[in-house]
């Protein structure tokens, strides 16, 4: 009879924490916050090792949690098995102290507890040089955990606590990566839904068949009308910050991004972008294939090879350090060819009204809504109202 109240004691007692849907809130609430203010905020996540969970265990972890939070730190479930903590203004540093913390007050109760602590932002992309920019391989699948031990190895956990200090205050003033933080990112990336990946797949392939008549007269024309490769290929920035290559035929002349900073008083673009019109650099064809968007068509391979989507925000060259905090938030979902910018406002100048349209599209991605978003965009280069 004890035991069942206790069992009923224990399972109120975690009931009364925020739930999943709840943390979920909190956690975008604080990443709203932080876009806004510029101030870090990190995130614990705690799970027991090695053995299913068990509820006096996740108790006594809870009232730990509790006790080492401060009034403006959120404590609640992350999923059915992960109890987390959201500490606003709190770098790496401080949530791993947090971290070590409270897996010292339950050492004695719990065997093995393992946490993961995210930042954000994670601040990687401030770096320098594009050639630093992590690439599909080097992006977090998804949490990892940092084990805490019993007692018998405290003295080793203070250790390595003393050691990840050390090395977080080491990368803080690098400004390199903290190798045991993750990035908060990742938490954030929205996985392709399964029927845009076999429309984009089907799509592509039969896009790529009927526009192969379009395509091969189109490679002629660019190369004999210009020196230099038919294809223009550049990095660009896709889903989790990932840098991939990017294919479309060549408008400009040879070289035009080396003379991007002699026609940069042309420029018509707010923010990163240099959008021109009449661009001195473009080709005796270019115009005519940008126009038609005929110089898009080889990104339906980057679709095909599942770089890109069809339809979704526009893959920019900028790279994530030329961004607003909060207009990282297009990149949780693939790039694609068209978005609400190309389909309604393509010919709108502010940098800043681009980015929220594709935020709206984020937040209301649907299948109905790359319908109308596709139909809009045919239309747009049917009229032949295409990029300048």
């Amino acid at each position: 009879m004890l035991s069942k109240i206790k069992a009923i004691f224990l399972s109120h007692a975690l009931d009364n924490l925020y739930s999943v849907i709840e943390m979920q809130r909190i956690i975008q609430r604080e990443r709203l916050r932080s876009d806004r203010t510029g101030h870090k905020f990190s995130l614990a996540i705690f799970q027991e090792m090695g053995h299913s969970p068990d509820k006096r265990n996740a108790w006594c972890l809870a009232r730990a949690l509790l006790r080492r939070s401060r009034l403006t730190d959120e404590i609640g479930w992350f999923n059915a098995s992960q109890l987390s903590a959201v500490l606003p203004h709190t770098a790496a540093q401080g949530a791993f102290t947090f971290a070590n913390d409270v897996c010292k007050m339950i050492a004695d109760t719990t065997s093995q507890l393992a946490f993961t602590v995210y930042t954000y932002p994670s601040g990687w992309f401030q770096k320098k040089g594009e050639s630093e920019q992590p690439r599909s391989t080097d992006i977090i699948p998804g949490p990892t955990a940092e084990p805490f031990n019993r007692p018998s190895s405290c003295a080793q956990s203070d250790s390595q606590a003393a050691t990840l200090t050390d090395i977080e205050r080491d990368a803080e003033e690098s400004e390199a990566p903290f190798k045991f933080v993750k990035s908060m990112e990742t938490l954030f990336l929205k996985p392709l839904s399964w029927w845009k990946r076999v429309i984009d797949i089907v799509g592509s392939f039969v896009g790529l068949v009927f526009a192969l008549p379009i395509m091969i007269p189109t490679a002629i024309a660019v190369m004999l009308t210009s020196k230099g490769p038919m294809f223009f290929v550049q990095e660009r920035t896709g889903q989790g910050y990932c840098r991939f290559k990017m294919y479309k035929f060549r408008t400009m002349v040879n070289g035009a991004e080396k003379e991007r900073a002699k026609v940069s008083y042309l420029n018509r673009m707010t923010g990163p972008l240099i959008k021109i019109d009449r661009d001195p650099r473009l080709t005796k064809v270019g115009s005519f294939l940008r126009k038609t968007s005929i110089d898009e068509l080889p990104q339906l391979y980057n679709v095909l090879k599942g770089d890109m989507t069809i339809i979704g925000p526009r893959a920019l060259s900028p790279l994530p350090n030329e961004y607003e905090s909060w207009q990282l938030r297009r990149f949780a979902v693939k790039p694609g060819i068209a978005c609400t910018w190309q389909a309604e406002r393509r010919k709108e100048r502010d940098f800043k009204k681009w980015m929220r349209c594709d935020l709206r599209y984020v937040n209301s991605a649907s299948f109905w809504l790359d319908i109308r978003l596709f139909f809009k965009t045919v239309l747009k280069v049917m009229g032949r109202n295409g990029a300048c």
